[in-house]
């Protein structure tokens, strides 16, 4: 569905979250028809999700409040490391590579209608290439294949 038709579909239906996507538009999507829709598989641009660990957290902390530096100091918030890590240990955490160099990462919760994507950073370096658009594409098959009705994401203004 083009991004138009997407904007003016929150309008009508007035969503209050930036991106809550109905995975049912999807069904016309041919990568997530097969229900063995791998996720995970590397494509043209080489890029892969690796199941993150706790030796990553460090990485992905660093990242988001690199990432948040600005949001936090615009409306006058307080970042905290132990709340980041709290968030981390509760979450399914995967990592953004492109060929053997990491660029950055996803982190996920689910309930019983939606997955939802709670934080997605790419190191700036890697910005601009397409992995986060690939990001987006592998969380909606990914949604598609545990039979959740959405996939949402929150977007700060920055």
């Amino acid at each position: 569905m083009p991004l138009d038709s997407i904007s003016n579909f929150y309008r009508e239906e007035g969503l209050t979250t930036i991106a809550d996507v109905p995975i049912c538009w999807m069904d016309t999507h041919n990568d997530c028809l097969d229900a063995t829709c791998d996720a995970m598989e590397p494509t043209a641009m080489a890029f892969t999700l690796k199941a993150a660990s706790d030796q990553h957290l460090a990485f992905a902390r660093s990242l988001t409040h690199q990432a948040m530096g600005h949001y936090y100091r615009q409306y006058d918030l307080t970042w905290s490391d132990k709340g980041f890590d709290t968030a981390w240990a509760g979450r399914e955490n995967w990592l953004i590579c492109q060929d053997d160099r990491l660029v950055g990462f996803v982190s996920l919760s689910r309930d019983d209608n939606a997955l939802y994507i709670r934080e997605l950073h790419i190191l700036e370096a890697f910005r601009r290439q397409g992995a986060g658009s690939w990001v987006l594409e592998q969380m909606i098959c990914k949604a598609h294949v545990e039979k959740r009705g959405y996939l949402r994401l929150t977007v700060f203004k920055t």
